[in-house]
């Protein structure tokens, strides 16, 4: 099984849904990008950024530490 299929696989058994990044969401930063998608897909973003986290917590997007 190739690395793809494998990440698939784990994704659908546990229940994790993979979603695309798009830089049509938002700017060119990263940050932005991760933050844009999470927010348009109503999806909780896991990261250890603290940018993000904080972002988080000002009640601006759904995110764990992780």
């Amino acid at each position: 099984m190739d690395c793809l299929d494998w990440v698939t696989e784990a994704a659908r058994r546990s229940g994790v849904r993979l979603l695309p990044l798009s830089p049509e969401i938002a700017g060119d930063l990263s940050d932005r990008i991760l933050a844009a998608t999470a927010r348009h897909f109503g999806a909780t973003l896991v990261t250890r950024d603290r940018s993000l986290l904080g972002y988080a917590e000002r009640g601006h997007l759904r995110a764990i530490e992780g």
